[in-house]
């Protein structure tokens, strides 16, 4: 359940790597060129030392145990407006720390201590996520390989910082003398007046006999349903204890907590099915995240939550009856 920007930063990244020898013609072979000696040659390490160690921090933005980090290090910098550089080395970490507590904009200090790769992509503290961690590196006029990695290890001192990794069976050893630039990318908080909300009621289908299901839904507009242009919108799938349906089916009062590991439980919300998205005039997302943390209360008042969502804290708030539909029973048979 990663869907994390550095899939864009990768994509910005390959977009912005210029091509500076179109047109060059490979050199031909000579008649007297020698056979290929296939013996195979031992690997030696490889040692480097890098020219830039670069990253982002997204807080809480992909889970609540631990601070996202996204580190870079290469031998060769970046071109104007953040593109690789023709002929050079990268190596991108998808690390998680502790949180940075100072204010959100500028940029923030990586945590010092080992970080080590994990298979599993934990998120842990003190642990690298293996499916987002890639060794990259550039030629002439493209990315001339991206894998990832066997094993990795970083080891970040207050001025100094040391990765030493496994790809494709060689040993990489790089280092950096001094600190890393790292940008704080957690989103502003933000306030949001509902002007409507209403709910659709699925039973206990995904929870049997434990928990009813509901999913709840928020919006700047005042039309009930549907996605339009210009307009914000939060979904969030509660779970409430089993509700006496003769009594009707609007959401019990009570406290409901963002659970990541979706288990479904009475007064839990999970991440799997609560996000956030602002359209733009075409309908498109202007904006948008999921849901990793906080919890909703609703009282007879109205609902209130607190939505951790890209490393800020949405405040929601709607006052009001709230509409029910159920499509529980035979909407599942």
């Amino acid at each position: 359940m990663k869907f994390k920007n550095l899939a864009y930063l990768l994509l910005a990244l390959s977009l912005s790597f210029v091509a500076c020898s179109e047109g060059k013609e490979s050199d031909n072979q000579t008649p007297n060129e020698q056979p290929e000696d296939n013996t195979e040659q031992p690997k030696e390490d490889v040692v480097l030392e890098a020219s830039d160690f670069v990253g982002e921090y997204y807080g809480d933005a992909f889970t609540q145990k631990s601070g996202s980090y996204t580190l870079i290090l290469t031998d060769n910098g970046f071109m104007q407006g953040g593109g690789m550089m023709e002929n050079s080395t990268y190596y991108i970490l998808d690390v998680y720390g502790d949180f940075y507590e100072g204010e959100r904009g500028g940029y923030v200090s990586m945590p010092v201590g080992t970080y080590t790769m994990d298979a599993t992509n934990s998120m842990e503290r003190g642990t690298i996520g293996q499916a987002y961690s890639y060794f990259i590196t550039t030629d002439d006029t493209e990315i001339s390989k991206q894998v990832k990695f066997d094993s990795a290890e970083i080891v970040v001192a207050p001025n100094e910082a040391t990765l030493t990794a496994v790809v494709e069976g060689v040993k990489h050893i790089v280092t950096f003398n001094g600190q890393a630039t790292i940008t704080d990318k957690r989103a502003e908080d933000r306030k949001f007046l509902a002007n409507n909300a209403w709910v659709y009621f699925y039973g206990d289908h995904d929870s049997k006999g434990v928990a009813d299901n509901y999913y709840l839904y928020f919006s700047d507009l005042d039309t009930e349903y549907g996605l339009l242009p210009n307009a914000t919108y939060y979904r969030l799938d509660l779970f409430s204890e089993i509700v006496d349906k003769s009594n009707g089916l609007a959401i019990p009062y009570g406290t409901y907590i963002v659970d990541e590991s979706n288990s479904r439980a009475p007064y839990t919300v999970t991440v799997e099915y609560s996000d956030f998205v602002k359209l733009n005039r075409s309908g498109g997302a202007e904006e948008s995240g999921r849901v990793m943390g906080g919890k909703v209360v609703v009282d007879e008042n109205g609902i209130t939550a607190e939505l951790h969502i890209m490393g800020g804290v949405h405040t929601v708030t709607y006052y009001g009856y709230v509409p029910v539909g159920n499509f529980s029973g035979s909407f599942f048979e």
